[in-house]
């Protein structure tokens, strides 16, 4: 498989190099797709963008001219975009990718944005999907390579993660994409994942140097993706899915760094949990209906429900994870999460918001 980069004529230097840069990114891995590139700034893109489509004619057009095989991909590069998109493709082996703003994003040179981006409008036209219906997309990004990124900033997620989820993979079997074809484009996405890799930690990172008995992850709490751990050595991306009780307390404990001396919740304990279940949680607690009140005070039903949350927390993170120390730990009746807090990260104002009213009620919460 060919793929003929080219590129318009606006700022014809600067967007030259790019192309050049991006190509050669590209062709560092091996296999069986080859990337070239077309070095004319002949290419006009229209001023008065109304679609995408508006854009995909500077590819038909070359295609025509230059009568390339309906079999060969032709990627424009270029600073008009429609909508405020990355890159859009069209189903019929023609693909845009902005050149612009990539700065703002993720922290490495633009041309190994470019490049995934590429890569990533590839694998969806042989998918068969549609920027017309985007029901296969994520709307809510799971750092899959079909997240949509509605929010810009959440693209970084998906490039650092370089991996492809089982319901998009589900997708790419029934396509019949080639075997081959995949590894090639799997082998890209991975090559650009280390780059963002070795620019977040500065230096060159071999595995076989590394001396850890257990994977090292950072923990990210937010409210759009509640809490989830990403491995810093792989980048790999893990959320901690739980039902709302469980997660709740999970959080609970999570903000009580000294631990929690007892199964037995007082009423500010009480409080401070039904806060963090109304906030983060589906459902809003009713007094009446909430989980935790057979956890308050001395009864004989606390201690087993409290058993069975940390159970089934445990259970599930041991299922996730290889590294129990963000598991719920019980050392003389104390339970805390005994995780290195450095690597906690709090990207949203709701937890600084839950934490001032646990401290209100006299409770030393905190991260």
């Amino acid at each position: 498989m060919k793929v003929i980069i080219i590129y318009s004529n606006e700022n014809s230097h600067q967007i030259k190099e790019l192309a050049n840069n991006t190509c050669e990114v590209l062709n560092k891995t091996k296999g069986s797709i080859t990337f070239e590139i077309f070095n004319e700034d002949k290419f006009v893109v229209k001023e008065d963008i109304r679609s995408h489509n508006d854009i995909f004619e500077t590819c038909k057009k070359f295609r025509k001219y230059q009568n390339v095989p309906v079999d060969n991909f032709v990627v424009l590069l270029t600073k008009r975009t429609y909508n405020n998109w990355f890159s859009a493709f069209d189903g019929q082996r023609n693909i845009y990718v902005h050149t612009e703003e990539w700065d703002r994003y993720p922290n490495v040179p633009a041309e190994y944005s470019i490049a995934y981006s590429i890569a990533e409008n590839i694998l969806q036209t042989l998918m068969g999907v549609s920027i017309n219906n985007l029901d296969w997309a994520h709307k809510e990004p799971i750092a899959c390579v079909n997240d949509f990124c509605g929010n810009k900033r959440d693209i970084t997620r998906k490039m650092q993660s370089a991996d492809v989820c089982l319901e998009c993979i589900k997708r790419i079997n029934v396509a019949n994409v080639r075997k081959t074809t995949l590894a090639d484009l799997l082998s890209i996405f991975e090559s650009i994942r280390k780059i963002f890799r070795e620019k977040k930690f500065g230096f060159v990172i071999d595995a076989d140097t590394l001396d850890v008995e257990n994977a090292i992850y950072e923990m990210h709490i937010t409210k759009s993706y509640g809490v989830y751990l990403i491995d810093t050595d792989s980048e790999k991306e893990v959320k901690i899915k739980l039902p709302d009780a469980e997660f709740a307390l999970y959080l609970f404990i999570l903000l009580n760094p000294s631990g929690v001396n007892s199964c037995y919740l007082d009423e500010n304990q009480f409080n401070f949990i039904t806060e963090i279940y109304k906030r983060f949680c589906k459902r809003r607690a009713e007094i009446t209906r909430n989980p935790f009140v057979t956890l308050v005070g001395y009864n004989s039903s606390a201690d087993d429900k409290f058993a069975q949350y940390k159970s089934r927390i445990n259970k599930r993170l041991r299922e996730l994870i290889d590294n129990k120390d963000y598991c719920i730990d019980n050392t003389n009746g104390c339970y805390k999460i005994i995780f290195d807090r450095r690597l906690l990260k709090c990207e949203n104002n709701i937890i600084s918001e839950i934490i001032k009213i646990g401290k209100q009620q006299g409770l030393n919460v905190g991260l």
